[in-house]
């Protein structure tokens, strides 16, 4: 009788005991709004909370990809935005400058201040990006990575924006197009002015130099500047699809990112309301279970042998 009196005590105490470990679960859960406390508690939940870690991870890696990416088309455009209006202002100089009207002096300034911009122009095509790169690279531009498998260029290379002109001799860079047109302009009317082909030849067949009278330059240069302009205007449409892309991929992973951390809490946060829940009647039944232990155990010796 006394052994299984024993027994039966052992039992309760470690039920007690067990009970006062869920409660002190549930107490450490509250208090941490954590659900899980070791991947035991959980396994499936904390397999995939590790994988959503993991994803985290690796979208705060595109993401600051995609915030360096968009520094360098941010930077590409208004360079190519102040590269317009350089151009527009060689329009407005070489219409001025083939127009008869205007006397040698003043074509002389005028072919000086397209010089200058040929000058700016060059300076442009060397400028750097945010991290001191060049913005308009010799060679192909780096493709920059903003999701697994997908990659953005943020800028065309330097050949593509400043030497890829089509003139009606072929294709010229745009500092060339503006340094022929001062060169035109700084003739005089009965000069001959060479000129490259469109297929690299300054000489005809029979290796007589290529030339052309000064309107001739003046008409190819009018027309060749135009060409620059409507080229330009094409690169920054096309800028503008890089940064849109950029701004796209951005709001895919915020998106993503949202879904995720959505997903994420109702994995491992606690549940406060059930968790309160349980730990009040968790609690009251221990405290019933020590009461009615206490009052059973007041029992003596004699009372068990009685």
């Amino acid at each position: 009788m006394i052994g299984a009196t024993r027994y039966q005590s052992s039992l309760e105490i470690q039920r007690q005991s067990n009970l006062a470990a869920e409660i002190s679960k549930l107490q450490t859960s509250i208090s941490t709004n954590q659900r899980m406390s070791a991947a035991s508690d959980d396994p499936a939940a904390a397999a995939r909370v590790s994988d959503i870690r993991q994803i985290q991870s690796n979208n705060a890696t595109w993401l600051k990809n995609i915030t360096t990416g968009a520094g360098i088309a941010a930077t590409a455009d208004t360079a190519l935005s102040t590269l317009s209006t350089t151009i527009q202002r060689a329009k407005e100089l070489i219409i001025a400058g083939a127009n008869d009207t205007n006397a040698n002096v003043d074509r002389t300034q005028i072919a000086a201040e397209l010089r200058s911009i040929a000058d700016e122009i060059t300076t442009l095509s060397n400028a750097k990006d945010p991290n001191g790169q060049p913005l308009f690279p010799t060679g192909s531009p780096l493709l920059i990575p903003v999701a697994n498998g997908q990659s953005i260029a943020a800028t065309s290379s330097a050949k593509d924006i400043f030497g890829s002109v089509t003139t009606e001799h072929g294709t010229q860079s745009i500092t060339d197009v503006i340094n022929f047109a001062a060169t035109a302009l700084e003739a005089k009317v009965d000069d001959k002015i060479p000129y490259t082909d469109a297929n690299g030849e300054t000489t005809d067949v029979d290796g007589n130099p290529l030339t052309m009278t000064r309107a001739e330059a003046l008409t190819f240069s009018v027309s060749s500047i135009n060409a620059a302009d409507d080229h330009i205007g094409t690169a920054r449409t096309e800028q503008g699809l890089r940064a849109q892309r950029f701004d796209d991929a951005k709001s895919l992973i915020d998106s993503g990112n949202d879904d995720l951390k959505i997903e994420r809490s109702s994995l491992e946060d606690t549940d406060t309301t059930a968790a309160v829940t349980s730990f009040q009647a968790k609690q009251l039944a221990l405290q019933a279970a020590q009461t009615m232990f206490a009052q059973t155990h007041k029992s003596t010796l004699f009372d068990l042998l009685g």
